[in-house]
């Protein structure tokens, strides 16, 4: 570990523990960052049973051998598409032995970049298609400045708030699909999974509260036993919540503005219109106005300011979610 990730590591577990316990922790956690991950994969893996669901979203955190949990689902017969980032990949080396020496079902084109254009597509049309994917809606490497997207909510973990992505639970309600949550742990040599109950989208709750107990139970079940097995203390950082001022809109710019048609997709759920914008990954309601807007500018490429907009969509705030999401962007050429 440089400097640079001993000094966020150790500042990430001050905000999160306090000053008290934070020392502790960080042994902790430097005498399980230094040894041979590989051995999750030798050793036994121990788990719960896991119940037989076809198109489902399998969810976790970079928290003890998470690596063991979609080797157990191939294991298993359970075919699944793992979203990683363009930066962590590498990191797939880890159990790539594993995947080739014993012929399971998967491949480079199982791996979907969500954090691509392109991914993001293809997690989309595999979940369309009746197919299951593993996600860490966590932090890791790879990922971003959370704070400047929409992809987030708020969270309570321990003294300090962070930014929760939600997007993936938030396609899940969309595209009804259900979701299963599930943990591991490094105990006594072993890899220990736990798979949790599926939980159904409904309209009796939210992506945010699906999002925000699921954050409960990870760190009251989990990272407060083993602080030391959270893999994610050196970019966390990137994910404490503070006071942002909102963007403001000028009607008045001058520039002439165009819809990228290339960053976002219409998707159609319980009668309401949804866009889920790829580069910052977030879902918002829409009118059947701005779809039409949308797919008549993006195919046309028609060029417009921002009062032109205005004067259509009747609406600052689609507007700012718009230019946020990166879908109305200045015209270049």
């Amino acid at each position: 570990m440089n400097e640079y990730a001993r000094f966020v590591t150790k500042g990430s577990i001050i905000k999160i523990f306090g000053r008290e316990k934070y020392e502790s922790v960080l042994k902790e956690y430097l005498q399980y960052n230094s040894f041979n991950k590989d051995i999750f994969l030798e050793n036994t893996t121990i788990h719960n049973t896991i119940k037989p669901i076809e198109n489902v979203i399998y969810i976790s955190f970079h928290f003890g051998p998470f690596f063991n949990i979609p080797i157990t689902l191939l294991r298993n017969r359970i075919d699944i598409n793992f979203v990683a980032s363009r930066l962590s990949t590498e990191k797939l080396d880890r159990f790539s032995h594993t995947i080739t020496s014993e012929k399971l079902n998967f491949d480079k084109e199982n791996i979907l970049l969500g954090d691509t254009p392109t991914g993001m597509r293809k997690i989309i049309a595999t979940l369309k298609n009746g197919g299951s994917v593993f996600s860490l809606i966590d932090t890791g490497v790879g990922l971003g400045d959370i704070r400047k997207s929409n992809n987030a909510q708020i969270c309570d973990v321990l003294n300090a708030q962070l930014y929760a992505k939600s997007a993936i639970i938030q396609l899940a309600f969309k595209l009804k699909v259900p979701v299963v949550p599930v943990f591991s742990i490094w105990k006594n040599d072993h890899a220990v999974l736990s798979f949790e109950d599926p939980i159904y989208p409904s309209d009796e709750t939210s992506p945010q509260e699906v999002t925000d107990n699921i954050w409960k139970r990870f760190v009251n079940h989990y990272l407060v036993k083993y602080p030391e097995q959270w893999e994610s203390y050196h970019t966390v950082y990137k994910l404490f919540a503070f006071d942002d001022p909102e963007y403001v809109i000028d009607i008045e710019d001058k520039n002439q503005y165009i819809v990228d048609g290339n960053n976002f997709e219409i998707i159609e759920s319980d009668g309401f219109i949804h866009i889920c914008a790829y580069s910052t990954f977030h879902i918002f309601r829409a009118s059947d106005r701005v779809r039409q807007f949308l797919n008549m500018t993006a195919r046309e490429g028609i060029t417009l300011k921002l009062r032109d907009v205005y004067e259509i969509l009747k609406g600052e705030e689609i507007i700012r979610l718009l230019i946020e999401n990166n879908i109305l962007v200045k015209n270049e050429n």
